[in-house]
């Protein structure tokens, strides 16, 4: 009995030290022309505080230099903005991880200053359940780099400078880290802040960098390194060729400023937001790798919807492709679109733990008044950790004395089906107006692949059918692909998996 309790023991420890072993989430060099596999990328020049200026093209960013490649998100001109996010995979805020990266800010290609360069490089960490819809990545939540104001990589209230300001999205949270650059004058400048990102107040968390020359090293290159474990953050920086020269450790958990937030758990987007605004710099990275020790979610979720039905009762259904380690589910439903009103309801649905697509259903039974109601899917790990997604908006109209009740529409993706699929699937959405509707498919490098529909729709569901190729009617690839819906001034994504 002693040998096999020991048995077990060594057991027991190697699953756990297995499952708490660094995996490279990803590691980018952009040795390419195109956006790279689970990158999307975007950006826009001419840009101001409300004008969305002109798109950026491939051209723009992808850029070539003594031998080795780079994305170039700004030019050394005003306004320019660009947001570059991995969306293929999340990973566990408060884990232990780590994030190396080489950039280039304001700096001229031989090393030396722009004239009067500013502003900087920002990496975001995006609440990955306010960046979604569905449970997928949804780049109109991200759209202008995250309140960009007159090209600062930085966020700010609605008011802060200007109301309807390019790049603020209500709702949105996470944290981020910046490089801001300031040559107004010698020596130049670096600042490198820890900003909580849903209402923009700096943590009181940074560093000032007195001198170039302590922070630059190969043309203008900065080599650093992000390292996290439970919210303590260190960044290392001076490379010296060899090794790291200088530190620095900020605890999240404290912020100095009061008004700001503690680091709080969650799993997160990458992002890499950059701008110029009043000034002008190039801003550039041609190296990036991600490692964490919780990189992988414990639920792949493809739909989360809901929609009235009899007897005032409002049906939620949600439907995932993969499910590891989860105990279950519980539903939280409130009258405004923030989370920190919902309440919780009193119902747990115990998960399946299924490698195959599985659907759930829940019928919100209370004596629910007529009006709008929202809801958020909660899922509950066994490690104890836990994902939030939604919320969904469901109108309630109310009881009918006609016996068939008015059919509620919600305009968005409503299933995807079957999905995964071989050789073909089905898109099904909504629309609650007639409207102008674009439906279009794109790879995980943000290359469209099929445009399935544009034009007039009537109000009702539609359903339109992929049979796997695209324009040119050749056969797709095994793989991921997002499905773009534009109904209107909304887009909605959802992503699906061709397994052949």
């Amino acid at each position: 009995m002693c040998d096999m309790r020991i048995l077990i023991f060594i057991i027991l420890s190697q699953l756990w030290m297995a499952s708490i072993t660094a995996v490279t989430v990803f590691t980018e060099t952009f040795d390419t022309n195109t956006p790279p596999s689970g990158w999307y990328i975007a950006g826009s020049v001419g840009t101001g505080h409300t004008d969305p200026g002109t798109p950026k093209t491939n051209a723009d960013f992808f850029k070539t230099e003594n031998g080795y490649n780079y994305l170039r998100l700004t030019e050394n001109a005003l306004w320019n903005r660009a947001w570059a996010y991995y969306t293929a995979q999340p990973f566990r805020m408060m884990g232990t991880w780590s994030l190396d990266i080489e950039i280039r800010v304001g700096k001229t290609h031989d090393g030396t200053d722009t004239n009067i360069g500013a502003d900087g490089i920002t990496f975001v960490f995006a609440d990955a359940a306010t960046v979604q819809t569905g449970g997928v990545f949804d780049p109109a939540k991200v759209e202008g780099g995250y309140g960009q104001f007159q090209g600062a990589p930085r966020g700010g209230k609605p008011s802060v400078p200007v109301n309807n300001a390019l790049g603020y999205h209500p709702g949105f949270r996470g944290y981020a880290f910046e490089f801001d650059h300031y040559d107004n004058g010698e020596p130049s400048t670096e600042y490198v802040h820890w900003v909580e990102l849903d209402n923009w107040d700096h943590s009181g968390l940074g560093i000032s960098l007195a001198s170039d020359t302590e922070f630059y090293y190969n043309e203008g290159w900065v080599r650093a390194r992000l390292e996290a474990s439970g919210g303590i953050l260190t960044l290392r920086y001076h490379w010296n060729g060899t090794a790291f020269e200088n530190s620095h450790v900020m605890n999240t958990n404290s912020p100095l400023n009061p008004e700001a937030s503690p680091l709080y758990d969650y799993w997160a987007y990458l992002g890499i937001a950059s701008a110029t605004g009043g000034q002008t710099a190039f801003h550039e990275i041609r190296y990036i790798k991600l490692e964490a020790t919780a990189a992988t979610l414990p639920v792949s979720m493809s739909s989360f919807n809901g929609e009235p039905v009899l007897g005032n009762q409002i049906r939620l259904q949600w439907i995932t492709q993969t499910e590891t380690n989860v105990l279950g589910y519980k539903i939280m439903r409130s009258r405004t679109p923030e989370l920190s009103s919902a309440q919780e309801l009193e119902t747990f649905i115990q998960a399946t733990n299924s490698s195959q697509t599985q659907v759930y259903s829940f019928v919100d039974s209370d004596a629910l008044e007529p009006g709008i109601y929202y809801y958020w899917l909660q899922n509950l790990d066994l490690d104890g950790q836990n994902g939030i997604y939604g919320p969904v908006r469901v109108e309630l109209l109310g009881s009918n004395p006609n016996p068939t009740p008015p059919v509620t529409l919600s305009t968005g993706i409503n299933r995807i089906y079957p999905n995964p699929f071989n050789p073909d699937t089905t898109i099904s959405y909504e629309l609650e107006s007639p409207q102008y509707t674009e439906l279009r498919i794109f790879n995980t490098r943000g290359q469209l692949v099929r445009n399935l529909y544009s034009g007039n729709q009537n109000r009702g569901t539609h359903k339109v059918f992929w049979d796997g190729r695209d324009d040119q009617g050749r056969a797709s690839a095994s793989g991921s692909y997002i499905i773009v819906l534009k109904a209107g001034a909304q887009t909605f994504t959802g992503r699906m998996t061709l397994s052949k």
